[in-house]
């Protein structure tokens, strides 16, 4: 900090003579905040530098910010990065900032990679349709970033039936629904997960039964009569 020391000069000859003395302890600056943050797409939001030093360091910052994001020095040792990032800001960029003494001309700089999110959306249609008796596979689809994770509440998959995310926002239904299991349509939470946030899509699984005939596989005719023989078919 700042200190002031009064010095007085006297003899017999005359009046005291006097001098403030202003001493200035500086210390180095420091970069104390953390080396990453994250806004998300269209969200507006900051994050602030933090330094120690005396006296307070300037800021500056070297490289390129996401679309969106601006840089200011607070000028009481803080810098603030703020703003909503744009759609194509999607991603992450590091800056390399610094912090110097004016006083001095020490410094110290900091690596910090700024990330842009962007909430998960499921694209794939909210419409399956799987037969009982065959195989059947359905794609799930989400975009964002990072890329979602995606769920399913499993309580309520048709026996046979597996859920799997495979990453990169793609999960996929899969399996055989035994046959007479029961046709109709099932709703099924698929849910997309990232750190800007989630959604989720009641799936509408339609189960069909393939045909069969269900009328008897023999008939009798009997001579010099006219009958009728009905086949039924069940699908």
């Amino acid at each position: 900090g700042e200190h002031t020391v009064t010095f007085e000069a006297r003899n017999l000859q005359g009046p005291v003579e006097a001098q403030d003395l202003k001493i200035t302890l500086a210390e180095d600056p420091s970069i104390t905040s953390d080396a990453s943050t994250t806004f998300s797409v269209d969200a507006p939001d900051s994050f602030t530098v933090k330094t120690d030093g005396f006296p307070y360091p300037t800021l500056t910052y070297a490289g390129t910010l996401p679309e969106g994001l601006e840089f200011h020095d607070n000028g009481d040792g803080t810098a603030t990065i703020a703003g909503a990032p744009i759609a194509r800001a999607v991603g992450s960029k590091t800056i390399t900032i610094t912090a110097k003494n004016p006083d001095t001309n020490a410094s110290d700089t900091q690596d910090v990679e700024v990330k842009v999110d962007r909430a998960p959306e499921i694209t794939s249609t909210g419409r399956a349709t799987f037969t009982e008796g065959r195989r059947g596979v359905f794609k799930v689809k989400a975009t964002g970033f990072p890329k979602p994770a995606l769920s399913v509440d499993a309580s309520v998959l048709p026996a046979g039936v597996t859920f799997t995310d495979g990453g990169r926002g793609i999960g996929t239904l899969l399996g055989t629904i035994p046959l007479d299991s029961g046709v109709g349509t099932i709703r099924i939470p698929v849910t997309a997960t990232n750190t800007a946030g989630h959604v989720t899509q009641s799936l509408a699984l339609v189960v069909l039964a393939l045909p069969k005939i269900v009328s008897p596989d023999t008939m009798e005719l009997r001579p010099g009569r006219s009958e009728e023989h009905t086949s039924e078919l069940q699908s």
